[in-house]
């Protein structure tokens, strides 16, 4: 299987259950994006990197922030489109951005790197670090863990998806080799339900 065709796949079947699930997941995580946010220029430029549902770049926008929304799934760039009309959404992967250098003061990656194999995420982190203006920042959330593996979605029965359960100091060494100089990291118990979900892990970073 194709790690991120099969994932893209499962989401495209599961986009309105999983929009209306955790629209508003990221609220639990407020007190390590106001970190973020207090690092960010007044009115910067953001870009919301895995934007699914649209409530990240929603909250983003309602303090004052440029914010674009890019997403790999059609039909979540659909709903948040719908859902957040005062937002820019684009369907882009975010593997291979279509943004010219040093275009954004902040990226937030909400439980993105999740999907994405830990072979590409080198050249990922690096595509995110060259449309970083200098001293951008950039916000990612993930879950702790040592293991590559496909998991069967609970929205939809019979569909799979890819997930990434990364090292913490191993996420904070391909940060660093991108370039970034970790500035902020933190750990928490995940609020969610589903049963494989454990640890959660928090970064913010600085372009160097």
């Amino acid at each position: 299987m194709d790690p991120i065709k099969t994932t893209l796949n499962t989401y495209r079947q599961i986009a309105q259950p999983y929009s209306d699930e955790y629209y508003d997941y990221f609220k639990n995580n407020l007190e390590h994006l106001q970190v973020f946010i207090n690092e960010l220029p007044k009115e910067g430029k953001v870009l919301d990197a895995g934007s699914g549902p649209g409530g990240v770049a929603e909250y983003f926008a309602e303090q004052g922030f440029d914010v674009t929304g890019i997403d790999n799934v059609a039909e979540m760039i659909a709903l948040s489109s719908k859902k957040v009309p005062s937002v820019e959404f684009r369907e882009m992967d975010v593997r291979h951005l279509d943004f010219s250098e040093s275009s954004f003061d902040g990226i937030i990656s909400e439980y993105l790197v999740i999907h994405i194999p830990s072979v590409e995420l080198p050249s990922t982190l690096q595509g995110f670090y060259r449309v970083l203006k200098p001293g951008g920042l950039l916000y990612v959330s993930l879950f702790e863990g040592d293991e590559e593996r496909y998991i069967d979605e609970p929205f939809k029965p019979g569909e799979k998806a890819f997930w990434n359960f990364i090292p913490s100091e191993t996420f904070k060494e391909m940060l660093n080799a991108a370039g970034f100089k970790v500035i902020y990291e933190k750990k928490q118990q995940t609020q969610a339900d589903e049963e494989f979900l454990g640890t959660e892990l928090f970064f913010v970073a600085k372009k160097s």
